[in-house]
């Protein structure tokens, strides 16, 4: 079975400054996860084994960010939006066993998360 990883990143609001006429919201992205693996679903869309869900381009993150930020001027820590860089993952193959035994350790760490 075929795997992809690649890096999760957080993208997040850096600065609020004020540019002459317009508000200029400055992002700034950093990696939380590095070689994190994704799976393909029934769908063909790329799953993160360690969200269980398909994560935002950084196109539509920082879409988020980005209204995020203005609908919340006074608290722009809360605009933070994960993602993944989709075109530059690396292909892996692995057995089936292999392959559910993974799914099987992230859905658990997932639960032990949850639950703590």
């Amino acid at each position: 079975m075929k795997y992809r990883t690649g890096p999760i990143k957080n993208m997040y609001v850096k600065n609020m400054g004020v540019n002459e006429k317009i508000g200029e919201i400055v992002t700034e992205s950093i990696v939380v996860r590095k070689n994190a693996p994704f799976y393909w679903n029934p769908l063909g869309r790329l799953v993160s084994f360690e969200y269980n869900t398909f994560l935002p381009t950084r196109e539509e993150a920082l879409t988020f960010v980005t209204e995020a930020a203005i609908r919340h001027p006074e608290h722009p820590e809360i605009a933070t939006c994960l993602y993944v860089d989709y075109g530059h993952m690396e292909s892996h193959e692995i057995g089936r066993k292999e392959f559910k035994a993974l799914k099987k350790t992230y859905k658990a760490m997932r639960k032990q998360k949850k639950s703590s």
